[in-house]
């Protein structure tokens, strides 16, 4: 008979991502900015609320829209519009085939052909469905008194985390190179910075109203996502002799991709907004 050591799981996920009052206050954020114009109590007085998908026009209530967003930390329907007119990272879409026949896609002059059987699907896209898959399979795994597949499963977190943070980085220089906006001196010399310096430079190329760097360092979320960075450096440059990684710390930086990952990018995504509509 197993001992209670053996089936006790250590790491387990909250049910719900966000509080009531946050989940309700990101419903109205984004009924409202689906459609400019509208107000707050308008939506929390509607008894239904219709969203169009595809073409095909689906019927909701707040109450489901605010448990969607308390259960997933987001509201799909209501995303997929805001998603599709980003300035820079809208409009792609992907693609899996299975028969054997060529594919080629092209984004801010970036072009890409492939030999099927293939799949293609933006980056920022499948390094979000990693982290969220192997948080999971990190916390799940943690049964029993190995935990091979549960550090396994917390280092491929890490890893993905600070890639979407690139990715998000990167889009913005292809875009950019396309447009003819930045200049071949400023592309080299963001290739050669590191991840720190080339958030700096985002922040001078992108960002209006007065951003800096010191700004972003001063949020709680460059701290989360500090800790993040440390972690991913130790693992992809082997700098220990010996992976030793903590059930109890993990805890702390399995939810740091909340604000050191998600509120960093949110937060520099508004900014680059903010400052396009200026000009």
């Amino acid at each position: 008979m197993p001992s209670k050591l053996e089936t006790h799981q250590y790491l387990t996920i909250s049910n719900y991502h966000l509080s009531q009052q946050k989940a309700e206050d990101l419903v109205l954020d984004l009924l409202t900015a689906n459609s400019p114009g509208s107000r707050r109590k308008e939506w929390k007085r509607a008894k239904e609320i219709t969203s169009t998908r595809g073409g095909h026009s689906t019927k909701h209530t707040m109450v489901s829209l605010v448990q969607e967003a308390r259960k997933t930390g987001s509201v799909a329907v209501l995303r997929e519009k805001l998603d599709h007119s980003d300035p820079v990272f809208g409009g792609k879409h992907g693609v899996s085939v299975s028969e054997n026949m060529n594919l080629k896609t092209s984004w801010g002059g970036y072009e890409r052909e492939l030999e099927g059987p293939l799949r293609i699907v933006p980056i920022e896209t499948e390094l979000t469905a990693d982290i969220l898959y192997y948080r999971s399979e990190a916390c799940s795994r943690s049964i029993g008194v190995s935990f091979v597949e549960t550090t396994r499963a917390y280092r491929s977190y890490v890893l993905c985390s600070l890639s979407l943070v690139e990715a998000f980085l990167n889009a913005h220089i292809v875009r950019a190179k396309f447009a003819g906006s930045i200049t071949e001196v400023t592309e080299l010399g963001w290739r050669k910075s590191n991840l720190e310096d080339r958030i700096g430079l985002w922040i001078s190329l992108f960002a209006q109203n007065g951003a800096t760097l010191a700004m972003v360092k001063s949020d709680v979320c460059w701290n989360h996502f500090q800790e993040l960075r440390q972690a991913r450096n130790s693992l992809a440059h082997s700098i220990e002799p010996f992976l030793g990684i903590s059930i109890k710390g993990m805890v702390r930086e399995l939810n740091a991709v909340r604000q050191g990952v998600g509120g960093l990018l949110l937060a520099r995504a508004r900014r680059a907004r903010k400052g396009r509509a200026g000009r």
